[in-house]
């Protein structure tokens, strides 16, 4: 259950090739709440990518609300990445990314 942690997720792809935050975005729902005001929010979204490129351990560390949370956590479940290479070999990895909520 040995993990490496790594903040810069800029280089993790999606399979088709997308970044991850673009994914996360592009498939983000806003909630009713965030539609209904005024919001500039980050929610940063913690998650590991195994060794197989599958994602598990998903957790809000700076959340908005529930529903805005429960939705990030759907969408990042979504995501299909290729394994995560560390000198040729697959990783346990720990990703932090975040998720910018503006509305106007």
């Amino acid at each position: 259950s040995e993990f490496l942690y790594h903040d810069h997720y800029g280089h993790l792809k999606t399979i088709s090739g997308m970044s991850v935050t673009k994914f996360i975005s592009g498939n983000y729902n806003f909630t009713q709440v965030v539609l209904d005001n005024k919001v500039d929010w980050t929610i940063i979204i913690q998650f590991i990518v195994e060794k197989d490129g599958i994602i598990s351990n998903v957790i809000i560390e700076q959340g908005l609300c529930k529903a805005c949370d429960d939705e990030a956590i759907r969408v990042v479940k979504k995501l299909r990445v290729n394994p995560v290479l560390i000198n040729g070999i697959a990783e346990r990895i720990r990703y932090r990314v975040p998720l910018r909520l503006l509305t106007e």
